[in-house]
């Protein structure tokens, strides 16, 4: 989040001098939500066949997200779309809800 102690100051900017387009989701790490899986969903979505560059500050909210993005979309096995990083996270309860959330809730006509 920008107002993380950590973050990149003026990121937007340096990314997008760059010739690159930068999209910001904000999701609170404290309250994940399902609408915000979904909004992560939408914006991959609106990109097709580009690479994209994805990242949060320890990659956790990131790598819960692609995890069911490529389930979803891509077709990967739970296995193949499990990241090494959801072996050594030790989620709290609210990442560990969305993490466990099963596919017929995340419906990808939904959308």
């Amino acid at each position: 989040m920008p107002d993380h102690v950590d973050a990149i100051s003026d990121e937007d900017h340096l990314v997008s001098s760059l010739g690159m387009t930068y999209c910001h989701l904000p999701v609170p790490f404290d309250h994940p939500r399902v609408d915000h899986l979904r909004q992560f969903f939408a914006l991959l979505r609106s990109y097709p066949g580009q690479r994209l560059f994805i990242h949060c500050i320890m990659n956790y909210r990131v790598s819960a997200f692609i995890f069911h993005y490529l389930i979803c979309f891509e077709g990967y096995s739970p296995a193949q779309a499990r990241s090494p990083i959801l072996d050594i996270w030790q989620p709290e309860p609210q990442w560990r809800e969305i993490l466990e959330l099963g596919y017929d809730s995340l419906d990808p006509a939904a959308s």
